[in-house]
């Protein structure tokens, strides 16, 4: 915790103390250090697992799922994507915007799955 405080942007040091935090129950702390490293490293499917842990376990269901779908996406696997996004806007948890932007999400998923579709059909 220390090293992480002293070099706070550090990805190696941050994803494992995040890590540390939820295998310790700790998800809070876990969440703010993931968001902190999103912030520069948008494109990295492992935050977004570890995000997804981190919500399930404070009981956020439709944002974990909707962080898994991310994960999924950022890993090119757009099926698996686009049923954790279905997951996520079943979940009561999800407020108005929340639903709004998953099912953003899943448009955009399924306009790619389309896209692929269409490609295989010409090959």
């Amino acid at each position: 915790e220390k090293g992480y405080v002293k070099l706070p942007f550090s990805y190696p040091l941050g994803v494992t103390l995040a890590a540390l935090y939820l295998r310790t129950g700790q998800p809070t702390k876990a969440r703010g250090i993931l968001r902190e490293l999103l912030a520069s490293h948008k494109e990295e499917a492992r935050l977004y697992r570890l995000l997804a842990r981190a919500e399930a376990a404070l009981g956020h269901n439709a944002r974990s799922h909707e962080y898994l779908a991310e994960h999924y996406y950022l890993m090119g696997l757009l099926e698996p994507a686009r049923l954790q996004l279905r997951i996520a806007l079943k979940q009561k948890d999800a407020d108005e915007f929340e639903r709004a932007r998953i099912y953003s999400s899943l448009q955009r998923i399924e306009n790619e799955l389309a896209q692929l579709k269409k490609k295989k059909k010409k090959s």
